[in-house]
């Protein structure tokens, strides 16, 4: 209390947090009981440090900067208030970025949810159960396409890039061949690939709700243009 009136005092920026959620989802997440109104606290402070942490780390505070957060029950969605502010103030400017602000939605959900071991399980399939650089395939319709591919290539090397503008044409031919071989040799897997982004698209579309900025929406489509580009 008392570094929170030096920090009144020095005329140190208040942020102020707050973690709201549908009561429903905290139960379907196993982190919540209605019939006893037992939460999962530990897991939400976790999730709440996290997010806070990185914030904090973005505005060059991780030093400076004080904060406490208090979980709320006394409403029809449990919440966490949060506050942060500078005993001895170095910052001035109280706005964080949009990107920071969902970078820290971000943090919190995946902490939340121990989604980390779901996104390792997507990246693995990509790279591991359908790019298989080792596997060797001899395919005539391959080979006709890879030599479209290298006639539209540019003469400077440097750009053989799949995101290089100057790889437009080639890429055309790059995405026909990887569709095809998707479909002629790995169809198994890209479709469990597409059941495992349907379900982590499903994960974040309760997480992050429907608002204007849909943040889960492009997600499934974010990576399977990565698989395109690997």
């Amino acid at each position: 209390q008392k570094l929170f009136e030096q920090a009144q005092q020095n005329g140190s920026v208040m942020w102020q947090d707050v973690f709201s959620f549908d009561n429903k989802w905290l139960e379907e997440q196993g982190l919540y009981d209605p019939l006893t109104g037992s939460l999962d606290e530990n897991k939400i402070k976790n999730a709440v440090r996290k997010a806070i942490d990185y914030s904090l780390e973005k505005k060059d505070m991780k030093d400076t900067a004080i904060w406490n957060g208090a979980i709320h029950y006394n409403t029809d969605n449990i919440h966490i208030h949060v506050a942060i502010c500078e005993p001895n103030p170095k910052t001035t400017r109280g706005k964080r970025t949009q990107k920071t602000l969902d970078k820290m939605k971000s943090v919190f959900v995946n902490e939340l949810l121990n989604s980390k071991q779901n996104y390792k399980d997507i990246n693995n399939s990509i790279r591991n159960e359908i790019i298989d650089s080792n596997k060797k395939v001899k395919d005539k319709k391959l080979k006709r396409l890879a030599k479209k591919v290298i006639k539209n290539l540019p003469d400077d090397k440097r750009q053989w890039h799949y995101g290089y503008n100057t790889m437009k044409e080639a890429n055309k031919y790059l995405d026909e061949m990887t569709e095809y071989y998707i479909k002629t040799y790995k169809r198994k897997e890209y479709e469990e690939l597409l059941e495992k982004l349907d379900k982590q698209e499903q994960i974040l579309k309760e997480a992050y709700g429907e608002g204007g900025r849909k943040k889960y929406k492009d997600y499934k489509q974010n990576k399977i243009d990565e698989l395109y580009q690997r």
